[in-house]
C-alpha cells in the first residue's frame, strides 16, 4: 500500500490529533494530579 506523502503526513497528524484528545478526554474523565502534573512539565 503506497501512498503520497501528502496523504501519510495527512493521516499521521489526524491520528496524532486524535490521539491528543482521547488523552485530553481521559484527564478530564480521570482528572490525576500526578498525571497533569507531569503532562504539563
Amino acid at each position: 500500500m503506497v501512498e503520497r506523502p501528502d496523504q501519510v503526513l495527512e493521516t499521521m497528524t489526524r491520528a496524532k490529533d486524535m490521539g491528543a484528545n482521547l488523552l485530553e478526554w481521559r484527564l478530564d474523565v480521570t482528572r490525576e494530579p500526578e498525571v497533569e502534573s507531569v503532562l504539563r512539565q
